[in-house]
Parts: structure tokens; C-alpha cells; sequence
């Protein structure tokens, strides 16, 4: 089940009616796409909230008696290098220029360039996770198709309009990008599951003081990511996982890493309340293991986009669709509900 989602995004176009699109057969697509964190692309200083450095750079550690050690800071000014790619992936010419995305391409028809926007909504900045530590986010989307501007905005909010429907991350994102974004429009479900996953785990320990806030939680997303990249029949039998692992060439330890994955997520609090701490070594030894976990997931992504691209059956094709959950039809009737501050005085 792919907890994470993203809304759809609508496409609004400043001229619906300029002679650049009427009766057009082809139409030229430019998005300008503004990623964050500005930082992590080298478009501003670093502030200590990226688990990234330069090279050899002096570093900072803050903290407090109480907290204890907490995140290690660049020193004021320090900036990674500026994050530059320029390839032809197949379907668009992409570049990134610092912390802006340019993507060109053409489609025949309008509204065949919904389903490619949002498949850049959801896999873009996740893409990032695969090669570094950082959770990206896009800011801002806009851009023109033939010469007429638009933007893209999440429709639940847009009042009117025209619409249809790391150290070196330089090559370690190079090589990803080279590897998985020609195959972006095409990608299986699980697969882009998986990058939401993992760069949702990202996303949770930047958004920590303390590297422990969210420990269960990131193991949570860390093995939902596992499980998007595995057959669905074998998602519930850890020793299955382990022959499927074995089977793509990883080694008895490196199999390990993964059960013990699926281990600690159903002992930590992120699968069952807990009403007692873990100790402090165990908090350590967990710390450490998340990271080794994210370079197991990182390079099983790779691994499942090589293995895909050579067998497609690996990953039948889901169409992307929008599934209510059924407990979300109960909701509307506790819209008036008025709840008492206390039940015991009622």
C-alpha cells in the first residue's frame, strides 16, 4: 500500500486561446522547476539542517546537557558546489542549474502533458534520495508551451483559471539521473513508491533537532521502501524476502540488513505502542544502523531500475489512480461535533 502521495497538480496555462495553441499539432514544453533546500544545490550557505559537507570543511557541533549532541553544523558561509547535470534523457532535455530544473519536451496533444508533470511532481525531488541524503522538495513549478506561460499548482487551492487535466553528490546524482531519468514516464508504481519512501525517511531526520526524534519512523519508511521493492506476495515472509534478495545477487550478510529491518520495525514503537524507552545503546546502535540501512535501500533502487529495465514483467504496470480509503467516507458526520473538554464531567 503506498502510504505517501502526493495531490495531483494542475497545469494553468495564461492564454488557453493564444493562436500559439489553437489548432496546433505539437506542442513545446518548458518547465522551470525551483528545487529545494537551496543549500543542498549549493544556491546558499549551509546551515547545519543537511547531513552534508564539503570536502575537508571545518565543521561545528551544537548542543546541550539536556539534549545532548545534536546536529553538526557547517561553519557560517560554507557552501557545497553548485549541483550542475545537462543530459537528453529520451522523453525531455533536462537541466539543473544550481536549485532550478529546466525540462524541455513536446507531446501531441495537451493533455497528454498532465500525467508527465505529475510523474516530475512525485519522482523529481524523490530521484535525489537515491544518491544522497537529502530530502528535495520543489518549490514552485512554472514555465510556457509554446511560448505561452503557465504554472502548476495543486488544484485543491487555485481560485479559477483555464486548466486541463553527501561529500561528492555531483556524480553519485549524475549517475543516478543517467540511470532512472529516461525511464521517468514510464516507471512502475512501486518503484517511484519506493523514492517517496526513502525520501520521506530524509525528510523526517531533517526536520529533527536530534537524530533520534523520529527513529521509528524513518525505520517504518526505510522498510516500506523495502516492501514496494519486493513481489506482494512475499511482503509478510522475512525468509522469502531474503531467497528474493539472494536471487538479485546480495550477499548473506548484506540480506541481513534487510531482515533486521523488517525486525526492528515490529519492535520499535513505529508498528506497536510502546510504554517504556529503549536504552541508550540501543538508541546508538539503531542510529548507526539507519545509516547502513539507507545505502542498502539506495542501492536496491538502482538495482530494481537495472533489473527492471531488463525485465518489465518484474513490475506489472498500476495505473496511477487516486484510491479512497473507506474509513475517510465516515468523516464527514463528525464535521459538526462539538467535543466536551473533559467526558468524565459529562
Amino acid at each position: 500500500m503506498v502510504l505517501f502521495q502526493l495531490p495531483y497538480r494542475t497545469i494553468f496555462i495564461h492564454g488557453l486561446d493564444s493562436p500559439n495553441l489553437s489548432g496546433a499539432s505539437r506542442f513545446d514544453f518548458r518547465l522551470i522547476v525551483k528545487l529545494g533546500p537551496e543549500e543542498f544545490f549549493g544556491d546558499a550557505p549551509l546551515t547545519g539542517r543537511l547531513r552534508i559537507f564539503p570536502p575537508h570543511s571545518a565543521f561545528q557541533v551544537a548542543g546541550t546537557f539536556f539534549g545532548g549532541i545534536g546536529r553538526t553544523k557547517a561553519v557560517e558561509g560554507t557552501r557545497l558546489e553548485k549541483f550542475k547535470y545537462v543530459r537528453n534523457v529520451g522523453w525531455a532535455i533536462l537541466s539543473v542549474d544550481g536549485s532550478l530544473a529546466t525540462i524541455d519536451f513536446a507531446v501531441s496533444k495537451l493533455d497528454h502533458a498532465g500525467g508527465i508533470v505529475q510523474r516530475v511532481v512525485e519522482f523529481l525531488p524523490a530521484s535525489f534520495a537515491a544518491a544522497s541524503t537529502c530530502a528535495v522538495t520543489i518549490l514552485s513549478i512554472e514555465g510556457m508551451v509554446n511560448g505561452v506561460p503557465l504554472d502548476v499548482r495543486f488544484e485543491g487551492n487555485a481560485p479559477g483559471g483555464e486548466s486541463f487535466s553527501v561529500n561528492e553528490i555531483n556524480p553519485a546524482v549524475a549517475e543516478y539521473f543517467d540511470a532512472v531519468m529516461p525511464l521517468l514516464t514510464s516507471l512502475p508504481r512501486k518503484i517511484v513508491a519506493a523514492h517517496r519512501y526513502l525520501a520521506q525517511s530524509f525528510l523526517l531526520e531533517a526536520g529533527s533537532q536530534f537524530s533520534y526524534d523520529y527513529t521509528g519512523e524513518r525505520v517504518l519508511n526505510l522498510c516500506k521502501a523495502l516492501e514496494a521493492l519486493v513481489p506482494d506476495s512475499i511482503v509478510g515472509d522475512i525468509d522469502s524476502i531474503r531467497e528474493f534478495l539472494k536471487g538479485w545477487g546480495l550477499s548473506h550478510l548484506e540480506t541481513e540488513v534487510f531482515a533486521s529491518l523488517k525486525y526492528l520495525r515490529s519492535q520499535l514503537d513505529s508498528a506497536h505502542i510502546a510504554i517504556s524507552p529503549i536504552p541508550d545503546s540501543a538508541h546508538r546502535a539503531v542510529a548507526r544502523f539507519i545509516g547502513i540501512a539507507e545505502k542498502a535501500v539506495q542501492a536496491l533502487l538502482l538495482t530494481a531500475v537495472k533489473k527492471y529495465t531488463s525485465d518489465n514483467s518484474l513490475y506489472p504496470e498500476r495505473r496511477l489512480q487516486t484510491n479512497e480509503p473507506t474509513a475517510v467516507k465516515h468523516l464527514a458526520k463528525y464535521d459538526n461535533l462539538i467535543i466536551p473538554r473533559d467526558w468524565a464531567k459529562t
